[in-house]
């Protein structure tokens, strides 16, 4: 276990360094639950090595946290279209689909 200084910045470093020690470079980041925060993290530093990255945020009707679990046909077909690059418009079991981007971070104003 972490210790709770340790966010989803660390961890997005840690998995890009995972990458490359197994010469991984380009990847496509799909993040669902706690894992959306690292995986825009990883989106926003490093924006090169994403193929298909996370923007889009979609829900499954009548589902909660166990959807994985008992849902698998619609999450692996909504998994498949995504990363095939299939649109996830008029898909039965869709309830919403949102673009969403990562926060900008601004640079830090120079002191005075």
């Amino acid at each position: 276990m972490l210790p709770e200084t340790y966010g989803a910045d660390f961890l997005a470093d840690a998995i890009c360094h995972m990458l490359d020690e197994c010469g991984v470079g380009l990847v496509n980041v799909l993040a669902g639950s706690y894992g959306s925060a690292i995986g825009y993290e990883i989106a926003r530093r490093y924006p090169g090595r994403v193929g298909r990255g996370p923007g889009r945020h979609a829900e499954i009707r009548d589902a909660d946290h166990m959807l994985i679990l008992e849902r698998t046909a619609e999450t692996a077909d909504l998994i498949t279209r995504f990363l095939a690059g299939k649109p996830l418009d008029g898909l039965p079991y869709r309830r919403s689909i949102e673009r969403v981007a990562p926060a900008v971070r601004l640079a830090p104003s120079p002191e005075r």
